[in-house]
Protein backbone atom coordinates (compact mmCIF):
# COMPACT_ATOMS: atom_id res chain seq x y z
CA UNK A 1 0.00 0.00 0.00
CA UNK A 2 2.83 2.42 0.85
CA UNK A 3 4.53 1.81 -2.48
CA UNK A 4 1.31 2.53 -4.37
CA UNK A 5 0.72 5.67 -2.33
CA UNK A 6 4.30 6.87 -2.95
CA UNK A 7 3.89 6.18 -6.66
CA UNK A 8 0.62 8.10 -6.75
CA UNK A 9 2.21 11.07 -4.95
CA UNK A 10 5.16 11.02 -7.37
CA UNK A 11 2.81 10.97 -10.36
CA UNK A 12 0.72 13.82 -8.99
CA UNK A 13 3.79 15.92 -8.31
CA UNK A 14 5.23 15.33 -11.76
CA UNK A 15 2.00 16.22 -13.61
CA UNK A 16 2.39 20.01 -13.20
CA UNK A 17 6.00 19.79 -14.37
CA UNK A 18 5.01 17.84 -17.49
CA UNK A 19 2.23 20.34 -18.19
CA UNK A 20 4.64 23.26 -17.75
CA UNK A 21 7.11 21.65 -20.16
CA UNK A 22 4.35 21.21 -22.74
CA UNK A 23 3.40 24.87 -22.32
CA UNK A 24 7.04 25.93 -22.77
CA UNK A 25 7.33 23.83 -25.92
CA UNK A 26 4.14 25.35 -27.32
CA UNK A 27 5.46 28.84 -26.55
CA UNK A 28 8.80 28.02 -28.20
CA UNK A 29 7.03 26.77 -31.33
CA UNK A 30 4.82 29.85 -31.43
CA UNK A 31 7.80 32.22 -31.16
CA UNK A 32 9.71 30.25 -33.80
CA UNK A 33 6.76 30.37 -36.21
CA UNK A 34 6.36 34.11 -35.71
CA UNK A 35 10.13 34.57 -36.06
CA UNK A 36 10.13 32.80 -39.41
CA UNK A 37 7.27 35.00 -40.55
CA UNK A 38 9.09 38.18 -39.46
CA UNK A 39 12.30 37.01 -41.17
CA UNK A 40 10.44 36.35 -44.42
CA UNK A 41 9.00 39.87 -44.18
CA UNK A 42 12.52 41.32 -43.73
CA UNK A 43 11.71 42.38 -40.16
CA UNK A 44 15.04 41.11 -38.86
CA UNK A 45 15.00 42.84 -35.46
CA UNK A 46 11.57 41.40 -34.72
CA UNK A 47 12.63 37.99 -35.99
CA UNK A 48 15.75 38.03 -33.84
CA UNK A 49 13.75 38.86 -30.71
CA UNK A 50 11.25 36.11 -31.49
CA UNK A 51 13.95 33.49 -32.11
CA UNK A 52 15.58 34.45 -28.81
CA UNK A 53 12.25 34.07 -27.04
CA UNK A 54 11.82 30.67 -28.62
CA UNK A 55 15.26 29.57 -27.47
CA UNK A 56 14.72 30.81 -23.91
CA UNK A 57 11.31 29.11 -23.80
CA UNK A 58 13.06 25.79 -24.45
CA UNK A 59 13.46 25.79 -28.20
CA UNK A 60 16.33 23.89 -29.82
CA UNK A 61 19.84 25.29 -30.32
CA UNK A 62 18.97 25.96 -33.95
CA UNK A 63 17.17 29.06 -32.68
CA UNK A 64 20.67 30.46 -32.03
CA UNK A 65 21.49 29.81 -35.69
CA UNK A 66 18.39 31.80 -36.61
CA UNK A 67 19.46 34.64 -34.32
CA UNK A 68 22.88 34.71 -36.00
CA UNK A 69 21.24 34.88 -39.44
CA UNK A 70 19.23 37.90 -38.30
CA UNK A 71 22.34 39.55 -36.89
CA UNK A 72 24.09 39.10 -40.22
CA UNK A 73 21.14 40.66 -42.04
CA UNK A 74 21.43 43.59 -39.62
CA UNK A 75 25.20 43.77 -40.32
CA UNK A 76 26.06 42.90 -36.72
CA UNK A 77 28.95 40.58 -37.52
CA UNK A 78 30.38 40.72 -33.99
CA UNK A 79 27.03 39.69 -32.53
CA UNK A 80 26.63 36.95 -35.12
CA UNK A 81 30.11 35.61 -34.36
CA UNK A 82 29.32 35.52 -30.65
CA UNK A 83 25.99 33.80 -31.24
CA UNK A 84 27.58 31.23 -33.55
CA UNK A 85 30.29 30.52 -30.97
CA UNK A 86 27.56 29.89 -28.39
CA UNK A 87 25.72 27.70 -30.88
CA UNK A 88 28.86 25.67 -31.58
CA UNK A 89 29.27 25.15 -27.84
CA UNK A 90 26.03 23.17 -27.75
CA UNK A 91 26.19 19.39 -27.68
CA UNK A 92 24.33 17.11 -30.05
CA UNK A 93 24.38 19.40 -33.08
CA UNK A 94 23.96 17.56 -36.34
CA UNK A 95 27.35 17.21 -38.07
CA UNK A 96 26.16 19.20 -41.10
CA UNK A 97 24.82 21.98 -38.85
CA UNK A 98 28.11 22.14 -36.94
CA UNK A 99 30.14 22.19 -40.16
CA UNK A 100 27.99 24.98 -41.66
CA UNK A 101 28.21 27.07 -38.48
CA UNK A 102 32.00 26.69 -38.39
CA UNK A 103 32.22 27.68 -42.04
CA UNK A 104 30.11 30.76 -41.47
CA UNK A 105 32.05 31.70 -38.34
CA UNK A 106 35.31 31.42 -40.30
CA UNK A 107 33.87 33.70 -43.00
CA UNK A 108 32.97 36.33 -40.42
Amino acid sequence: MRVRRALLVALLLSAPLAHAQEDDLARARFFDHEGVRAFMENRFRDAMALFKESYFAGGPPTELWNVARCQLKLEDTAGAAETLATYLGKKNLAPDDRREAKRLLDEI
